[in-house]
């Protein structure tokens, strides 16, 4: 799994890349949203669009990263779901807990 960091005025996107699984990148998710919280972002938007696998640990990374900001009164978002992921997070009641928005525009709208 590779994150790259990018900036709209003052929401942070991350654009995660490859796989969000317990071999591949474990924990990278949870720390760059730790790194960006100490330094006061709290508006993040994840960008999953490129991620081709998620597995349990994945979900729990993004729960995680959801819980985080949450905590500290932030907004996360994510954007780029691909079906499978729906999929996944429709079955797992995550879907409804997450705020997913269509596109990365609607996304950086929706932040208040």
């Amino acid at each position: 799994m590779s994150i790259e960091m990018r900036k709209s005025d003052d929401v942070t996107i991350l654009d995660i890349r490859g796989r969000i699984t317990f071999s591949k990148g474990s924990g990278a998710l949870s720390d760059t949203v730790s790194d960006l919280l100490d330094a006061g972002e709290k508006k993040i938007l994840l960008n999953v669009e490129d991620v081709q696998q998620v597995d349990s640990q994945g979900i729990a990374e993004l729960l995680k990263a959801h819980i985080s900001v949450t905590k500290q009164d932030g907004q996360i978002k994510f954007t780029g779901l691909s079906p499978r992921l729906h999929e996944v997070l429709t079955v797992t009641k995550l879907l409804i807990v997450f705020d997913i928005q269509v596109d990365e525009q609607t996304a950086l709208e929706s932040f208040s």
